[in-house]
């Protein structure tokens, strides 16, 4: 019996049979978490703050990692697949400034993000607030504004007044 292109049919139909199950059947991969938005984006020194990460992947998320002393991720409050929400504990000898943080799953680490830690209390940005009528007032405060948007008019009235040098953060 002649075969085609010289092979044995039996054997070129089971290679033909298994490449195709190979194909068909997804792999199984392991893939990292990806968060984008770190809300509110900092938080008073020696206080707690409830952090909300919002992106994909998250659901399986296991721990937060921080790269400087003074920061603590107490509990994982919950987690769902888009927005992880944690407790973090900010200690009164925190340095100032800006602190590294990673999230870890059970499927990867998530990349570098950064959560800043201030000296003065952290408010909620609150609508409407786009004329002097309508602005926000307050005096040594750090208001959390995420802008998803290219032109927005925000309007913010604080009191001023004279201070010794020496005195100045």
């Amino acid at each position: 019996m002649r075969t085609p292109r010289g092979g044995r049919p039996a054997a070129r139909l089971l290679f033909s049979l298994l490449a195709l199950a190979l194909l068909g059947v997804a792999p199984a991969r392991a893939v990292a978490p990806n968060f984008t938005v770190i809300a509110p984006t900092g938080g008073q020194r020696g206080t707690s703050v409830e952090l909300t990460l919002r992106g994909e992947r998250l659901a399986d998320a296991a721990e937060i990692l921080f790269y400087d002393d003074g920061l603590k991720a107490d509990k994982i409050l919950s987690a769902t697949d888009k927005e992880v929400k944690v407790l973090v504990r900010i200690s009164p000898e925190c340095p100032l400034g800006e602190h590294a943080l990673r999230l870890r799953t059970a499927s990867g680490l998530s990349a570098l993000r950064i959560f800043y830690v201030g000296p003065f209390p952290n408010v909620e940005e609150k609508e409407p607030n786009n004329g002097f009528s309508s602005a926000m007032t307050g005096t040594s405060v750090i208001c959390g504004v995420l802008l998803l948007v290219t032109a927005v008019i925000v309007a913010r009235a604080f009191r001023v007044r004279r201070v010794a040098a020496e005195s100045v953060l």
